[in-house]
């Protein structure tokens, strides 16, 4: 092992702790946009990503 901090002694650690990072923050900013309160300004509502995710993933 390294004698740098544990969070950066193995690969996957960084990744997987920005990638939850962006998971709350994508449930923050898409809970308004759901409710209408903030416009996207994509050519689907919300809902038509949901689906798309749902399915295709």
């Amino acid at each position: 092992m390294g004698t740098g901090p544990a969070f950066l002694s193995y690969g996957f650690r960084p990744f997987f702790f920005l990638g939850s990072l962006y998971a709350a923050l994508s449930i923050l900013l898409w809970l308004p946009m759901y409710a209408g309160e903030l416009d996207a300004h994509s050519a689907f509502v919300a809902v038509d990503g949901h689906i798309h995710e749902m399915l295709f993933g």
